[in-house]
């Protein structure tokens, strides 16, 4: 969804951020995943206390409730969402709606799981490097852990008639989400760790060696994982896109920086 008219600055965030929810809650897939997840943890939710973080329009907040935790705090800082997100947990028992960013949220008891979905699809883009500030420490963390992983694809195997090697040239060094939205790549196909990141460790990047990958392009994929185990990854869960950059060498390097409360994906070519 896109913002068709001119409105302030500090409204068009909350306004974009807001609407980024409705697409986020379109797919199906990752919500029934993290149900299932969640299910496992029933242990860690029943009778214990719940954080989630950046609970949106509530639906996980949902889940969670029907695993009976003793309280659950559901954290949400956008005003436009918390609006949504108060009134639709209003009737629910042992749920307290916090209105603030998660870094700045002081719980007054400890906190048994922090349920949490602030992965970007090139991985650390978005909100993870928030849980390294947070003022109270979670038993566990929910998922803990994510790779960004890359696939070296020929020309041939993606589908587009319009983006062709005449456009390619003109996009040496830039990273795009969903540039070749038909292609037939599969989960497996991603097997080169790009970057890694761990709760309690943070990001941790590599540089990459793809000379012996024969191929024009390079394709990212996000991998959110728990405890090791995959709990969605940029195949089976739309909400996140499958980002590309052709190539342009056979090593480079991903980095992120964070200034002001934001990330900036660092993308280079080595040689």
């Amino acid at each position: 969804m896109e913002i068709l008219n001119d409105i302030p600055d500090d409204k068009y965030v909350k306004v974009d951020e807001f609407l980024a929810y409705i697409g986020i809650y379109d797919d199906v897939v990752r919500l029934e995943r993290f149900r299932q997840h969640l299910s496992r943890l029933k242990s860690h939710i029943e009778g214990k206390t719940v954080v989630e973080a950046g609970a949106g329009f509530g639906l996980l907040s949902r889940e969670i409730l029907k695993l009976n935790p003793r309280k659950l705090f559901a954290v949400e800082r956008n005003d436009l969402t918390y609006n949504v997100l108060k009134k639709r947990l209003a009737d629910f028992d042992r749920v307290e709606t916090i209105h603030a960013e998660v870094e700045e949220f002081e719980p007054d008891c400890e906190v048994d799981l922090l349920v949490h979905e602030f992965y970007g699809s090139m991985l650390y883009d978005e909100n993870l490097f928030s849980l390294q500030q947070l003022r109270f420490q979670p038993k566990m963390v929910f998922p803990n852990g994510g790779e960004l992983r890359a696939a070296v694809v020929a020309l041939s195997d993606v589908h587009d008639d319009v983006v062709d090697t005449s456009v390619l040239r003109q996009l040496g060094g830039v990273v795009v989400g969903d540039l070749f939205p038909d292609h037939s790549l599969s989960a497996a196909d991603f097997d080169i760790v790009v970057a890694r990141y761990a709760y309690g460790e943070g990001i941790e990047t590599f540089e990459t060696d793809i000379s012996r990958r024969d191929g024009e392009l390079v394709a990212f994929s996000l991998f959110i994982t728990h405890d090791g185990e995959v709990v969605c990854d940029a195949i089976t869960c739309e909400n996140w896109s499958i980002a590309w950059t052709p190539r342009s060498g056979d090593m480079f390097r991903l980095d992120f920086e964070v200034e002001d409360g934001a990330v900036k994906t660092i993308f280079q070519w080595l040689k």
